[in-house]
């Protein structure tokens, strides 16, 4: 499993979706990412751009603070 697969697994589970992965990524010029270039990175055409692969990284770091919050209300 490449790292795009690993960081949409872990933040929407195995049935994840390219439009899903589109609405948490910015492009380069601070405009949402368009669902058919996440899909284009998903079959495996293109490689993802770095900046890419940091923004999936930093929103499983927010998901991570939030379960590990809702973990420690017990």
């Amino acid at each position: 499993m490449n790292q795009l697969h690993t960081y949409a697994t872990a933040l929407f589970g195995e049935h994840y979706t390219a439009a899903q992965l589109a609405k948490v990524l910015i492009n380069a010029n601070g405009e949402p990412m368009n669902r058919k270039s996440v899909q284009n990175w998903l079959r495996g055409d293109y490689q993802p751009p770095e900046m890419v692969l940091k923004q999936l990284r930093e929103e499983c770091e927010k998901r991570s603070v939030i379960l590990c919050k809702a973990l420690a209300l017990n």
